[in-house]
């Protein structure tokens, strides 16, 4: 199955005077995160288990990486430049990989979702979607500093 990723530009909020800019075609994306002060586009490709990464000023494919099983969603840290993709099924981790797509570490997490970045700290958060637990990990260290125990058995997003 192929899917298209269309760049939209128009006045915020987006609004029905917003265009089309272009489109980039992509086996099964998954995550989609965007570094606007690198200007580059990081899409998940779970059916191919790999990262690609695009020019965002004019959808350039720039290059991908092969990494762990079912990469899923992806986060930039916009002033480290880290990019983090957290992988589902055998996966089970966190890859932490700079903007060129250079794998910086892998982080062993058990079902991780989200993850969210906070620039002003340099930490990152990561849901156990099936375990109810939120990580916060120093983006410094890559090392989990804390795990937040949330009520229920099911954590699916952080922002």
């Amino acid at each position: 199955m192929c899917a298209a990723i269309a760049i939209v530009a128009g006045p915020e909020p987006v609004s029905a005077e917003a265009t089309v800019e272009g489109s980039i075609s992509v086996t099964q994306p998954f995550g989609v995160a965007v570094d606007e002060a690198r200007s580059r586009l990081f899409v998940t490709n779970p059916a191919q288990t790999e990262i690609r990464v695009y020019d965002s000023n004019d959808l350039t494919f720039l290059g991908s990486r092969t990494i762990a099983s079912v990469p899923t969603t992806v986060e930039v840290n916009e002033t480290t430049g880290n990019v983090y993709v957290a992988h589902q099924g055998s996966g089970n981790q966190v890859s932490v990989l700079d903007s060129s797509l250079n794998l910086l570490t892998e982080l062993p997490l058990a079902n991780p979702w989200g993850p969210a970045v906070n620039t002003l700290t340099n930490r990152f958060y990561v849901a156990n979607t099936f375990g109810g637990d939120v990580w916060v990990v120093d983006g410094a260290t890559n090392s989990v500093l804390e795990t937040i125990a949330l009520p229920g058995n099911s954590t699916l997003g952080v922002a």
